[in-house]
């Protein structure tokens, strides 16, 4: 899950509790990848652009707009 909007509106991930819209861009990485973005050697270069399996992916440097949790929302 990226904290930015994906291109879809609604085919992404959202939060209940802080009421975020469904709209948050994601990236799908196997294995290797995950664990290379997560140790800083691996740099992220495709998002998807909705929905992992039917929207398609795009370049990551494309999505801009912010999508994060409202923290000032108690739970």
């Amino acid at each position: 899950m990226l904290h930015v909007k994906n291109q879809v509106p609604g085919h992404g991930w959202g939060c209940l509790e802080c009421h975020l819209p469904m709209d948050g861009a994601s990236a799908v990485l196997c294995d290797d990848c995950c664990n290379g973005w997560q140790s800083g050697e691996v740099e992220l270069q495709w998002a998807c652009r909705g929905y992992p399996a039917i929207d398609g992916r795009v370049p990551i440097g494309e999505l801009t707009e912010p999508h994060r949790h409202d923290e000032t929302v108690e739970h």
